[in-house]
């Protein structure tokens, strides 16, 4: 999605945080689940939260993503998890649903991937790359570094061009 001027769409300040900060917040939401011996429902999870954020921010630039959808099935299978945890099913019923919620969790991020990749190469034309194994195993904290990435990137584009502008 562009801007009235035609250029696309600025990256919300939060989206342009550094990904350590994702770390600092999941420590600080374990240190306090730990201290209080309370277990939210997963979907209260800052992961979970801060990748629906993003999946929300890329379907609002760009319709044809379905990232969104898939982040709010892995929610979805994280109320079933905890229905099936409450009702005490068998273990194998357990590890079957673990099994499912996994692989949607992975699926979901192989859907932001290329959402996120066509949105900042034909749109942005950023040209991003993204690794495919990084995606499997970082997901959400690795898209943060790259919303932050090309946010720093932008600000020093547009930095040189105030500069040349100002000669």
């Amino acid at each position: 999605m562009k801007d009235n001027s035609g250029n696309p769409a600025a990256i919300p300040w939060f989206l342009t945080l550094s990904w350590w900060w994702f770390v600092v917040a999941a420590s600080i939401q374990s240190v306090l689940l730990s201290t209080f011996h309370k277990t939210p429902p997963a979907i209260l999870n800052v992961g979970f939260l801060w990748s629906l954020a993003q999946a929300v921010w890329l379907l609002k630039v760009d319709r044809r993503s379905q990232a969104l959808y898939w982040r709010v099935a892995v929610g979805l299978m994280d109320l079933l998890m905890m229905h099936v945890q409450i009702l005490h099913r068998p273990l194998h019923i357990l590890i079957i649903s673990a099994l499912i919620e996994l692989s949607v969790v992975i699926a979901g991020n192989f859907v932001f991937r290329r959402d996120m990749l066509r949105y900042f190469n034909e749109v942005d034309e950023t040209g991003l790359t993204l690794s495919p194994w990084m995606t499997v195993f970082f997901g959400t904290i690795y898209f943060q570094y790259h919303f932050n990435e090309i946010a720093e990137f932008k600000m020093q584009q547009s930095l040189k061009f105030s500069l040349s502008q100002s000669k």
